[in-house]
């Protein structure tokens, strides 16, 4: 049995390992950096980031919902429709040894317990 380092199980290594390992560029900068002017630095450009994108999200919401959005729909039942051509091709034919099944009117599991023995 390995011996498990207790340092490597805490919460603060796998939020570390996890912000280093980020998809967000801003985010995994900011956990690489050693200096800590270096981490400000990233993380205040993710939160000018994600200030700017709230500010974009609720600025095309407001344009949004200013214009109504009207449905009219009308239908009309003829009462008769007509039916589109269908081609039907079977490529998938039945095995020949299972044409005597259907002749003869046989369930599936008779048929496939007979094939069996």
């Amino acid at each position: 049995m390995a011996h498990l380092n207790i340092e490597e199980h805490s919460n603060t290594y796998l939020l570390n390992s996890l912000v280093k390992k980020s998809s967000v560029p801003a985010f995994s900068r900011a956990g690489q950096a050693e200096a800590k002017p270096q981490r400000i630095f990233w993380l205040s450009v993710l939160l000018m980031c994600l200030c700017g994108c709230g500010y974009e999200t609720n600025r095309f919401l407001g344009i949004f919902i200013q214009y109504p959005v009207l449905i009219d729909v009308e239908t009309e039942n003829s009462g008769t429709l007509n039916f589109p051509a269908v081609t039907v091709c079977n490529l998938n034919r039945v095995a020949d040894y299972y044409s005597e099944c259907f002749e003869n009117n046989k369930t599936w599991s008779a048929c496939t317990q007979e094939s069996l023995f």
